[in-house]
């Protein structure tokens, strides 16, 4: 889809997901039509079942997305506020990878995740508690 797609603005493509936009309904519906028309000719059918138009927010790789601008899908956040405390690196790398996912959210993410990054390293002792 990449391929077919490449190029024609308003268009983001992740994987087999494509999301067309717009500033208006006009807008969005002419950058649809021109890409319907490119998937059309290069002979990709679409599963219609799969298919979503016209929405005014959508859930897109851990984000809601609307006019209004983005935001964390609440499940991710709350997901993250009910993880046990990690006991592992193995689950603090976990913890750590759905954290990071919606850092853009988190102010000072980086400095706040600091010591939970110290304890990542092979070199540090793995000791959980005050400093």
């Amino acid at each position: 889809m990449m391929k077919i797609l490449a190029g024609q603005e308003g268009v983001l493509c992740h994987i087999d997901d494509v999301i067309i936009f717009g500033k208006n309904k006009k807008e969005h519906d002419d950058r649809l039509h021109a890409a319907l028309k490119k998937i059309q000719a290069a002979g990709v059918t679409l599963n219609g079942e799969k298919c979503e138009f016209n929405k005014s927010q959508l859930l897109f790789l851990g984000h809601i997305i609307k006019q209004e601008g983005i935001s964390a899908d609440p499940s991710k956040t709350s997901a993250i506020l009910k993880v046990k405390q990690p006991t592992t690196l193995t689950e603090l790398r976990r913890f750590m990878g759905m954290v990071n996912q919606l850092g853009k959210f988190t102010p000072h993410l980086l400095e706040l995740a600091q010591p939970l990054r110290e304890l990542l390293s092979t070199k540090n002792a793995w000791i959980w508690g005050a400093s």
